[in-house]
């Protein structure tokens, strides 16, 4: 009997600590503005991509950039900044750095003939 009331105690403790793991930050991605510009061509959406790492400063390169099924590795300006242009429509995003987290985005709507802005924080992985 003890050692039934054991082993569902320690079923119990290690189901705790799985529920826990899926739950931790593992980096941010959110579209931080959409401004309408009717100078930018129908058709066109000016997407600006902040990149920021786990303190906080600039990401200034090795980010591996992927929308949809096409990817880059941007040239990101001394800000931590890379801007694009696209056409509009839904894309889900993924941005990768050596030693640090994936960071995924759900399906973002970029709207025609807007500036919009993407703030993508990483966070490093656990060895």
């Amino acid at each position: 009997m003890k050692s039934w009331f054991l082993i569902l105690m320690l079923f119990g403790f290690t189901h705790g600590v799985k529920a826990q793991t899926v739950k931790l930050k593992r980096g941010l991605c959110k579209v931080t503005e959409v401004i309408k510009d009717k100078k930018l061509p129908a058709g066109k959406t000016k997407v600006t991509i902040s990149f920021v790492g786990p303190d906080n400063k600039p990401v200034k390169s090795n980010v591996k950039f992927v929308y949809n099924n096409d990817s880059l590795f941007p040239k990101i300006n001394s800000e931590g900044k890379y801007s694009i242009s696209l056409a509009p429509g839904k894309y889900k995003l993924r941005f990768a750095v050596p030693y640090w987290y994936e960071v995924v985005s759900d399906s973002i709507t970029f709207h025609n003939q807007s500036l919009m802005s993407v703030l993508v924080k990483f966070q490093p992985k656990d060895f």
